[in-house]
C-alpha cells in the first residue's frame, strides 16, 4: 500500500462576504468517485480603511482632498473631525457639508459614512482667503472716497436761551454758530451767512473766544 499527501492552494476573493462555508473534496477515479469529504471553513470579516490626502495651493486658497476606500470585505463606518477657529469658518467650503459636534468640550467639524467592500468617500476642504482680501480692499477704496469727497468744513448751529429758567419767559436767545475744519490744510476767505426771522431783533455782542 502507499500513501501519498496533496496539497492544494486556492484563491479565495478578497471581498468575499464574511460568512461559513463547505469544502468539498472529491477523489475521482476512472470517472468514478472514490472519496468524498466535506469540511467547514469561515471567511472572518476584516476591515481595511486606506486613506489618501491630496492638497492644492494658489493665492490665499488651498484645497484639501481626503478620499478614503473600503478594502474591506465588511461594511466599516469612517469617521473625520477637524476644528478650525470660528472666526475662519466663513472661508471654508467643505463637500460634503459638515455636521457641528462638540468633542471633549470643544466643537468641531464632523464627517461620518459608512462604506462597502470597494466603496471610495471623497471628502473636500477647500479654505478661500480671498473674499477677506477683496473686502479689505472694498473698506479702504470706501475710507479713501469718504475722506476725499467729504465737505471740509462742519458747521453747527445751537440758540441758548439767556437770562431765564423758565422757557415760556424768555425772551433772549443766544445764538451760536460754530465752524469746524476736519481737513488737513488751511482754509482761507470763508463767508458764513445766516438769517434772521422777521420777528426777531438782533443785538450784536462780543464774546470772549468768538469771533465778531
Amino acid at each position: 500500500d502507499e500513501e501519498k499527501e496533496l496539497k492544494y492552494n486556492f484563491p479565495i476573493n478578497t471581498r468575499q462576504p464574511p460568512n461559513t462555508h463547505k469544502l468539498t473534496t472529491q477523489l475521482v477515479y476512472q470517472g468514478q468517485t472514490i472519496s468524498e469529504t466535506k469540511k467547514s471553513y469561515a471567511i472572518k470579516a476584516y476591515q481595511t480603511l486606506e486613506e489618501r490626502f491630496s492638497s492644492e495651493k494658489q493665492t490665499l486658497r488651498s484645497q484639501q482632498t481626503f478620499t478614503v476606500q473600503n478594502q474591506g470585505n465588511a461594511p466599516q463606518k469612517y469617521e473625520k473631525n477637524i476644528h478650525y477657529p470660528f472666526y475662519l469658518k466663513p472661508f471654508i467650503h467643505t463637500t460634503p457639508e459638515a455636521a457641528n459636534v462638540v468633542i471633549e468640550g470643544r466643537k468641531q467639524w464632523h464627517w461620518e459614512q459608512t462604506l462597502n467592500p470597494d466603496q471610495s468617500y471623497t471628502l473636500v476642504i477647500t479654505q478661500d482667503y480671498r473674499l477677506l482680501l477683496y473686502m479689505i480692499a472694498g473698506i479702504i477704496i470706501i475710507i479713501i472716497g469718504y475722506y476725499s469727497l467729504r465737505k471740509p468744513i462742519i458747521i453747527r448751529k445751537e440758540a441758548v436761551p439767556e437770562g431765564y429758567e423758565n422757557y415760556a419767559e424768555v425772551a433772549d436767545f443766544k445764538v451760536k454758530i460754530l465752524l469746524i475744519n476736519r481737513s488737513a490744510r488751511e482754509l482761507r476767505n470763508l463767508h458764513v451767512s445766516d438769517r434772521v426771522p422777521s420777528i426777531a431783533h438782533l443785538i450784536h455782542k462780543e464774546h470772549l473766544g468768538t469771533l465778531k
